[in-house]
C-alpha cells in the first residue's frame, strides 16, 4: 500500500470567539493554500450555525452551550467541524462539506461515520487538553473564562 499524497504542514489558526444566541464558539481555520480560509466561507458557516447548533438537542445530556468550529479548506473543498462538550466530558461532533464549486451548499459530511483528518485532530486535542486543565479539574469551580482564552495557533 502506498500513501497518495505527502503530508504537508498547513496552517492552524484561531479566528476568533464568536457569540451566536446563547453560545460561545472558539473558530479555527485550516488551509492548505493560504494562512487562513477566506472571509467570505467563514461568513457562510456562520449563517449555518442556528441550524447546527440545533443538534445539540439530540440528546437530553446539558451542554455548557460552549463549541469549538473548525473551517478546513482541503483538497476538495470546505469541511466544517462543530464541535461541543456534553454531559461534561463527551464531545458532540458533526462535519459537514461543500465543494469549491458550491461553497454556500454545506451537506452532513458525518453521517457515515467520518469525523476528523489529522490536522483537525491537532484542535480538537488540543481543546481536550484545556478542557480537562480548565473545567474538569476544577469541577467546583470551572474556568471557563480560561479555556475560551486559550487557542491553538499552529503550522502541523
Amino acid at each position: 500500500m502506498k500513501i497518495k499524497n505527502d503530508y504537508i504542514k498547513r496552517s492552524i489558526r484561531f479566528l476568533e470567539l464568536y457569540k451566536h444566541d446563547n453560545w460561545q464558539i472558539k473558530i479555527y481555520s485550516i488551509s492548505n493554500k493560504n494562512e487562513f480560509v477566506p472571509n467570505e466561507i467563514v461568513a457562510i458557516v456562520k449563517e449555518n450555525l442556528t441550524s447546527w447548533l440545533s443538534k445539540s438537542l439530540n440528546y437530553e445530556l446539558e451542554t455548557c452551550d460552549i463549541a469549538n468550529l473548525i473551517i478546513h479548506e482541503g483538497r476538495e473543498g470546505y469541511f466544517v467541524l462543530t464541535n461541543w462538550w456534553i454531559d461534561d466530558e463527551m464531545l458532540q461532533n458533526h462535519a459537514y462539506f461543500s465543494t469549491y464549486q458550491n461553497p454556500t451548499q454545506f451537506s452532513n459530511f458525518s453521517d457515515k461515520g467520518i469525523m476528523a483528518c489529522t490536522w483537525e485532530l491537532a484542535i480538537i486535542c488540543f481543546e481536550r487538553d484545556s478542557w480537562i486543565r480548565n473545567v474538569l479539574m476544577k469541577n467546583n469551580n470551572p474556568d471557563f473564562s480560561n479555556y475560551l482564552s486559550e487557542v491553538l495557533n499552529v503550522d502541523l
